[in-house]
């Protein structure tokens, strides 16, 4: 039996058994890692494998977390009652949490299914960092093996008392329209275009192809990731060679993931979190002030590569950080308009790196180059783009098929 299943129906004979009640109002809910009062109902109804503890973290809510430093176990949040639709926000706002490839999860307690978003830890903004949305009320987060992933406050919006009530709304939840919060869009017209050109870079081309360099010192990623990816037919290849001879391979379509992995002839299967492109505002403050920023789903599921080709986390630093228009230059044969930037505190800790410097296609919003540096100048992290080909009409028809032999990952 897989390994999630069997777990959404240990929980669903929790709440079956009626150990855990549902408040019977519509809103939202929070449950962190501790027990404090107010939260559902009083978040003593969790659990984890290969997770650790950890108090008097600065950022965290509460001052606690759990903390994984392997590249297996779960962190789940349940909240029994009757399912529904929820919008799911995680809190991210910790310098250890360095996972690249984080799975966010939400699983179906009807029937054991399971959706997945995935969010990169260690360069998402400070803050709420909305992950989809989907129909269940078992919530988990598992790592990739590549940094440290970490589990802090979630919170849960829902509308209505149905058991199969609409979808909620995806954005603006609990927005501040008070005007006391400080505003957290870029004040320059010309760097809010173009955030959001990269929020929405997904809508600019049909097909791309290429290869990048991704490293980052803080948490060792070292990766060259070629691609080839079809947005008009939500289909993608991708490619991640990593140091010691690791190699990844992810193959979607329509929403389904199929990951080999060659070292161990072993795969996994994922399915996209079905939300649709969110619409209102992307980055705003809640009514306590807190920054939230809104993900979208990248239709091709390109797994690595949508770093550069749906650039969200480094749009959403144009929101946060102090940052500049300066100038533009043509590399890879296009036009990159250049921003230069400041990391705050958060970022600029966590990542080792006190600026910033950005080419981004004027067109597209696609990243082409990314550059962090320290205060000596040099450089902390870099995302290098070799080789870029959009829209050359590429055909591409993946097979989702496993190898014949290979185990599934997460299986007894």
């Amino acid at each position: 039996m897989n390994v999630m299943r069997k777990r959404a129906l240990i929980f669903g004979a929790i709440a079956a058994a009626g150990l855990c009640a549902a408040p019977a109002w519509a809103g939202s809910y929070q449950c962190d890692n501790d027990r404090s009062a107010g939260q559902y109902p009083n978040c003593s109804n969790m659990g984890g494998h290969n997770y650790v503890y950890r108090s008097g973290q600065a950022g965290d809510w509460n001052g606690d977390d759990r903390l994984n430093s392997t590249n297996s176990g779960w962190y789940g949040y349940f909240f029994p009652g009757t399912d529904r639709y929820y919008s799911f926000y995680a809190w991210l706002n910790n310098a250890a949490f360095t996972d690249a490839y984080a799975r966010y999860n939400v699983i179906n307690t009807a029937n054991g299914s399971q959706q997945t978003a995935a969010i990169n830890q260690n360069t998402a903004p400070g803050g709420w960092n909305y992950v989809g949305y989907g129909y269940g009320y078992l919530f988990t987060v598992t790592p990739s093996g590549n940094g440290r992933n970490g589990a802090d406050i979630v919170q849960l919006y829902f509308n209505g008392l149905a058991a199969a009530d609409a979808a909620p709304r995806v954005t603006e939840a609990d927005r501040d329209l008070s005007g006391r919060c400080a505003a957290v869009a870029p004040q320059d017209a010309r760097v809010a275009a173009l955030q959001q050109r990269m929020l929405d870079a997904v809508d600019r081309y049909r097909d791309a192809a290429g290869s990048v360099d991704v490293r980052f010192g803080n948490n060792g990623q070292d990766e060259a990731i070629d691609f080839e990816v079809s947005q008009s037919a939500r289909t993608s290849f991708v490619r991640i060679a990593r140091d010691r001879g690791r190699v990844e391979e992810h193959v979607s379509r329509a929403g389904t993931t199929l990951s080999l992995y060659p070292q161990t002839a072993s795969y996994s299967e994922t399915r996209t979190l079905d939300a649709p492109a969110p619409s209102g505002a992307r980055q705003y403050r809640n009514a306590r002030c807190e920054p939230v920023f809104v993900h979208r789903p990248d239709p091709a599921g390109a797994v690595g590569a949508d770093a550069v080709l749906s650039p969200q986390n480094y749009a959403f630093w144009l929101s946060t950080e102090d940052v500049r228009i300066a100038g533009h230059q043509r590399l890879l044969g296009r036009d990159a308009t250049v921003v230069a930037g400041k990391h705050g505190d958060y970022l600029g800790r966590k990542l080792g790196a006190e600026r910033f410097r950005m080419w981004v296609d004027s067109d597209t919003g696609v990243l082409l180059k990314l550059v962090g540096s320290d205060r000596q100048g040099k450089a902390a992290y870099s995302i290098v783009v070799r080789d870029l080909r959009l829209d050359s009409g590429l055909k591409l028809t993946p097979s989702l098929a496993a190898p014949q032999g290979w185990t599934r990952v997460g299986e007894d």
